[in-house]
């Protein structure tokens, strides 16, 4: 993996960066959105927003930003984590987000657990 393995409370801390830059998203994993555009996958899949505001998943769009190549797996956030070397705390946090992220909840309020 070219980039950097980060502690739990920076990895958190980017993740709630990335939240408050856009708290209103919502990510449409594997659903087609009002563009009609589908968003497969977990990690790598882009996603427009009803303003047509395209990222990635919050956990996938953090890897992103530590230089993992994302397109490289649509494995689960915990999954991919702990095949990168982060803690099994910082995984399940993870897992957390992306779940409540997958269901619709808006960034800002996924990131609140």
């Amino acid at each position: 993996m070219k980039g950097r393995i980060v502690a739990q409370e920076a990895f958190e801390d980017l993740i709630r960066e990335i939240a408050a830059e856009r708290p209103d998203f919502i990510y449409l994993r594997g659903r087609t959105g009002e563009d009609g555009d589908h968003a497969p996958g977990y990690l790598y899949g882009l996603s427009k927003d009803k303003h047509g505001i395209e990222s990635r998943c919050i956990i996938g769009e953090g890897l992103y930003r530590l230089g993992w190549d994302a397109s490289k797996s649509n494995a689960f956030a915990d999954s991919v984590l702990l095949l990168l070397g982060f803690s099994a705390n910082t995984a399940s946090w993870a897992l957390k987000v992306q779940t409540r992220q997958d269901s619709g909840m808006p960034w800002g309020e996924a990131v609140n657990i």
